[in-house]
C-alpha cells in the first residue's frame, strides 16, 4: 500500500478514525506499562540509574508531574 498525496483514501480514513477512538485507553496503558518497567529496572541490582521522569528519583520529576502527558502515571 502506497500513500501519496494530501487526501486519505476512505479505508485509511476509517483506520485513523478507528484508532483515534481507543487512543486514550492505549496511551494510559502504555504509560502504566512504562512505569512498571521503570520501577522494576530501578530496583534491579545491575542497573545503575533509570532516566524516567515518572519516577520520583528523576531530577525533573516535579516538572514532569505538571506536564499533561504524565497525568496517566500520577493516578
Amino acid at each position: 500500500m502506497v500513500n501519496v498525496g494530501g487526501v486519505l483514501s476512505p479505508f485509511n480514513a476509517w483506520l485513523v478514525a478507528r484508532g483515534m477512538a481507543t487512543l486514550p485507553i492505549r496511551m494510559k496503558q502504555i504509560n502504566n506499562n512504562a512505569m512498571e518497567v521503570a520501577k522494576f529496572l530501578e530496583n534491579h541490582p545491575k542497573v545503575r540509574f533509570v532516566y524516567y521522569p515518572g519516577l520520583e528519583s528523576h531530577p525533573q520529576h516535579e516538572l514532569a508531574k505538571k506536564n499533561k502527558c504524565m497525568e496517566a502515571i500520577q493516578e
